[in-house]
């Protein structure tokens, strides 16, 4: 029994989630935000986000790469 009230709570999680942005922009849109504009900042928002996606995997390659040449020397 447990293990189906943990599939119904990570569900509802799940559904919960996919509902949020939907909700978020209906609550802005009835604030007077426009849709344009909500689209613009998603926009940016997802370009921001994979600007730090990019730069974190870079800085983790080149650590990697230096962490390997110093083993290499010793």
């Amino acid at each position: 029994m447990k293990g189906n009230s943990m599939s119904v709570k990570h569900e509802a999680a799940q559904q919960l989630a996919m509902a949020t942005p939907a909700g978020g922009v209906a609550s802005l849109s009835l604030l007077g935000v426009d849709l344009p504009v909500l689209i613009q900042v998603g926009t940016l928002l997802l370009i921001a986000l994979q600007v730090g996606f990019l730069v974190h995997k870079w800085v983790r390659m080149a650590r990697s790469k230096e962490e390997a040449c110093r083993s290499d020397n010793d």
